[in-house]
C-alpha cells in the first residue's frame, strides 16, 4: 500500500507539473487525464472490492 501511495503522489505530482489540458497533442492529453482516475479507482478497491472479497471468504 505504501509503494501505491508513492506511485499516486508522483503521478500527481508529474499530473500538477504539466497538466493534461496543457498538452500539445490531444491524445497524449486524454491519455494523461485517465490518470486522474487512478486515485479514485484505487480508493474503490480498497473500500469497496476488498471487503467484498473479504465477506465472500468468510461466508
Amino acid at each position: 500500500m505504501r509503494q501505491r501511495a508513492r506511485w499516486v503522489r508522483g503521478m500527481l505530482e508529474g499530473i500538477r507539473a504539466v497538466p493534461p489540458w496543457r498538452q500539445k497533442r490531444p491524445l497524449v492529453g486524454h491519455l494523461a487525464g485517465i490518470n486522474l482516475l487512478i486515485p479514485v479507482l484505487d480508493i474503490g478497491n480498497a473500500h469497496i472490492w476488498l471487503p467484498g472479497l473479504v465477506l465472500f471468504v468468510v461466508f
